[in-house]
């Protein structure tokens, strides 16, 4: 492929992991790994470059006698064919014996050493082929056609949310899913199809293939690498890049449009920062909804949920006042009595269950720029103290179920990981799934003293006269 004038691959992967609970690409580099040219096999390499020189070849003869925008769009789905060949291409992947077919390379959102890989023939009928790929986007374009048709032209913008091309007050609506925290290290693993998009459409995008690999200086997530691996100002960061991304949505929403939110995290600091960034943007939450939208493989085990929050938001009223914690405090309360019994109702449990309440307080908490504590003089509610105080709330809820003897108890699961703020007296928030018997044939008089959980220690609950 190199005799044909096809530049070899190459992108040097770095070495810097991006956060405690990520570790991208840098697990390759600890054994020798450190560019894409060794992710490959020589034959692997040739085939997939062989590939890039048809995508170039077929944007030439179709700019020869078609106009040269479709040209360029053809190419680019033939380019993202591509990228989807090299998924089930390269030396990481291996053989699933329970579907009997080769797998992805991305088993999860890193990379790391296949110590026995697999290889798949392309040109053959089974999984990882080359027309199985072309034919995945094809559904898409076919799919595509049809939810466009009547509606008007879309238009697609490359750029920086914290900067929007579009006049102030002229957005009904914005919705967003922002990135999630530390949780996934996306220009870090986006360089692994990067590389190859940059050999099939570098001569047809030069602006946006400049670089060997993506620039990470401008991807706003918690990446303590690029901080030096200070966790506190790579959190820092990532909150005042949110907050400049929220507000200027802000600036372009009209004065009664709807900011929504779609946040997925279990991890109380990626809610205490998302939260921070909504009311310093000067949001209010005005509704919420926990809703499924995670792939069971995607969810377990990970930093995220199994289903998404969603967050609507409108513009907090110029003239809103400071509030009081006592009447924020109950106003909270109701919120989540009504909502916590419906979500229950509905099987949401885990730490699914902790956060889809914290949209229902939220719509008491943000609707004021400053929540001021009644007994404490100059002090003021934190986001971290009003997660703590949801937090709370949920607690006492799930044990009040189990103390009046409901089925959908036994089994429960208590999830929101912070035992160093004492939350509720809980040890091991996000413990995992914990078997709770109700003793005495369910009566609500005391509980059998035992509690099973899978990790995290022991747990127990006390009677509400007994706390």
């Amino acid at each position: 492929a190199a005799a044909r004038g096809i530049e070899p691959i190459r992108g040097a992967i770095s070495h810097v992991r991006p956060s405690p609970n990520a570790r991208g690409l840098s697990g390759l580099t600890r054994y020798g790994i450190n560019d894409f040219s060794k992710v490959f096999n020589a034959r692997q390499s040739v085939a997939l470059q062989a590939f890039v020189e048809s995508v170039r070849a077929a944007h030439s003869h179709i700019a020869t006698g078609y106009d040269r925008l479709m040209a360029d769009a053809v190419a680019s789905y033939m380019s993202a064919s591509v990228d989807r060949l090299t998924d089930r291409n390269s030396t990481l992947c291996h053989w699933n014996k329970d579907y009997e077919k080769i797998t992805g390379t991305f088993q999860r959102y890193a990379l790391r050493v296949n110590w026995d890989y697999a290889e798949v023939n392309p040109f053959s009928p089974t999984t990882g082929n080359y027309i199985d790929a072309v034919e995945w986007i094809a559904k898409f374009l076919d799919h595509a056609s049809v939810v466009g048709t009547g509606a008007e032209r879309a238009t697609v913008t490359f750029g920086t949310a914290e900067s929007v091309p579009e006049p102030s007050q002229s957005i009904d609506v914005i919705l967003t899913d922002p990135p999630y925290y530390d949780a996934i290290p996306y220009s870090d693993l986006s360089d692994y199809y990067y590389v190859w998009l940059r050999r099939s459409l570098r001569d047809i995008y030069p602006d946006r293939f400049e670089s060997e690999v993506t620039d990470k200086t401008k991807d706003l997530i918690q990446h303590a690498g690029l901080a030096g691996g200070d966790n506190r100002m790579a959190k820092q960061r990532y909150e005042d890049g949110m907050a400049r991304a929220f507000g200027e949505a802000h600036r372009c929403l009209a004065a009664d449009g709807r900011f929504v939110v779609v946040f997925a995290h279990k991890h109380p600091d990626a809610w205490e920062t998302l939260v921070s960034a909504i009311i310093r943007a000067g949001f209010a939450v005005d509704a919420s909804w926990p809703i499924q939208t995670e792939m069971p493989h995607k969810a377990a085990g990970g930093a995220r949920l199994a289903s998404s929050v969603w967050l609507v938001c409108k513009k907090r009223a110029l003239a809103a006042k400071p509030g009081w914690d006592n009447r924020v405090l109950e106003e909270m309360r109701t919120n989540i009595t009504v909502q916590l019994r419906e979500f229950w109702d509905a099987g949401i449990r885990g730490p699914d269950f902790v956060w889809a309440a914290t949209g229902p307080a939220l719509e008491a908490y943000s609707k004021h720029p400053v929540v001021r504590k009644a007994n404490e003089p100059n002090a003021t509610m934190s986001v971290g103290d009003f997660l703590n105080h949801v937090r709370r709330m949920v607690v006492d809820y799930i044990v009040g179920q189990v103390l009046s003897g409901d089925k959908g108890a036994v089994g429960c699961v208590f999830a929101a990981r912070q035992p160093s703020r004492g939350v509720a007296g809980w040890s091991g928030f996000s413990a995992g799934s914990c078997d709770v018997t109700v003793a005495n044939g369910g009566s609500h008089s005391a509980l059998e003293d035992r509690t099973r959980c899978n990790r995290g220690g022991a747990a127990g609950a006390i009677r509400r006269a007994d706390r």
